[in-house]
């Protein structure tokens, strides 16, 4: 199925003069050929540091280069491009590619639902690309290895006065991540939870697997989506980090990070999938956030609603959103921690914050129906003041998006992988369930 309508007649291409027009871009008609050489344009500008040149000589040792897919538009067009470019660099018998790239999915389909099997799409993209004669592997991470290691989970809580606090307790029967999301009590605070998960896999499989670049499919439109969404969540000290390429610090790993779509639309996206006829290798999923109530959706669902009504052709709302986000710098305020849940840094303790604007001390009972019912509670929590009150408590760092998804799950709780040492390299590796698709 197209996934843009049919346009009316453009005339000739504004670049080329010759050939018909089957695009609008940026108020320019573009035919087929031009579209396509204009979309890979913006990705060679952001990728045009060395190591993804090509290379002369008898010695070359590629740069290993993560690429996390997740199937949809704007990942699937970035893979068109980056094989395109593979294709360019080989027309010179002597010419050696100067990066492996590795294409990661994270695999959710126990979490969400697909209308279609992505082992089907990876064989159908080998095929449609001849891809084995490209350094391209392509590898699935169970994001069930998030719980791999049963030693490093514990039971994050946070109380009343916002103390927070990791408990020891047996989770050895615990099976999935699915089993971890069922305290979040809407859509909207799991796919917070997901998003963490996904990343955290992501970097780890990065620094494990010796991959010093990760470049990311976002695309401008999602980039925008994203500087929203993560204000409203109380992330926002994120957004210079999530929308600006460069090298992160992580785990005493350095990780570059590259958007190569961040100027190229979500419209632009889905053009560029029409004209290639890419559709057949989109993952669709079976929950369609377009069938939902405003109210049954997630922030970053709301924000991509607003985008598609402004997003047309090339809107300068999605362009400066993007812009303003990256302009953003890093909190020069960092007292060395690092939040529990999400891994972030934390520049100020939201704790100390929350504890100042808010009172929290417990008011007695001042008759007979309140006495009933704080006994009531006492006996319906039971379990959780005997469990705090008896275990041995150790304190944990988290950041204020955190506290606000931690206190909206069930009693405030949340079964975490909390290590009490930084993991080894080694350590990362052996909790991973990996599947490589190119063994098979």
């Amino acid at each position: 199925m197209s996934v843009q309508a049919e346009l009316p007649e453009l005339g000739n291409c504004s670049r080329c003069k010759t050939e018909k027009a089957v695009a609008v871009s940026r108020k320019e008609a573009f035919c087929k050929s031009c579209f396509i050489r204009f979309i890979s344009g913006k990705q060679r500008k952001q990728m045009s540091d060395e190591k993804f040149k090509v290379k002369f000589g008898e010695h070359i040792v590629p740069e290993k280069v993560l690429y996390p897919i997740s199937f949809g538009p704007s990942s699937i067009a970035l893979l068109d491009i980056l094989v395109s470019l593979y294709i360019e660099q080989l027309r010179n018998p002597r010419a050696k590619l100067g990066f492996e790239l590795t294409v990661l999915y994270v695999d959710d389909s126990s979490i969400n639902g697909y209308e279609n099997d992505v082992d089907a799409i990876i064989q159908s993209i080998k095929t449609r690309y001849n891809s084995d004669q490209y350094s391209i592997t392509f590898k699935k991470l169970d994001i069930d290895s998030f719980i791999g290691n049963k030693e490093s989970l514990h039971k994050v809580t946070l109380l009343q006065n916002f103390d927070c606090f990791k408990i020891k307790k047996d989770f050895s029967e615990l099976k999935s991540v699915n089993e971890i999301l069922d305290v979040c009590p809407n859509r909207a605070s799991k796919h917070d939870l997901i998003q963490i998960i996904k990343k955290e896999l992501i970097k780890n499989f990065a620094i494990s697997n010796d991959h010093k670049t990760i470049i990311w499919g976002h695309n401008m439109s999602r980039l925008a989506e994203e500087v929203i969404a993560l204000t409203v969540k109380g992330r926002g000290a994120e957004i210079y980090s999530n929308l600006t390429d460069g090298v992160e610090s992580y785990k005493e790993w350095n990780l570059e990070h590259l958007h190569p779509l961040r100027d190229v639309s979500q419209n632009e996206i889905n053009m560029f999938i029409n004209l290639q006829e890419l559709s057949d290798l989109l993952l669709i999923p079976k929950d369609k956030s377009e069938k939902l109530m405003v109210k049954q959706k997630t922030i970053n669902e709301i924000v991509a609603d607003y985008y598609k009504v402004v997003d047309t052709g090339y809107d300068n709302i999605v362009s400066t959103v993007v812009k303003t986000g990256a302009k953003l710098v890093e909190p020069k305020k960092f007292g060395e921690k690092y939040c529990s849940i999400c891994k972030g840094k934390i520049y100020n303790d939201p704790m100390n914050w929350l504890r100042e604007i808010t009172y929290n001390k417990s008011v007695s009972p001042e008759n007979e129906i309140e006495e009933s019912s704080l006994q009531e509670w006492k006996e319906a929590n039971k379990d959780e003041i005997i469990e705090l009150e008896s275990s041995e408590k150790l304190s944990v760092d988290i950041c204020y998006g955190c506290s606000v998804t931690l206190g909206g799950t069930k009693k405030s709780s949340l079964n975490w992988p909390v290590p009490d040492h930084e993991r080894t390299k080694q350590e990362i590796l052996d909790e991973f369930i990996i599947d490589n698709d190119d063994d098979e």
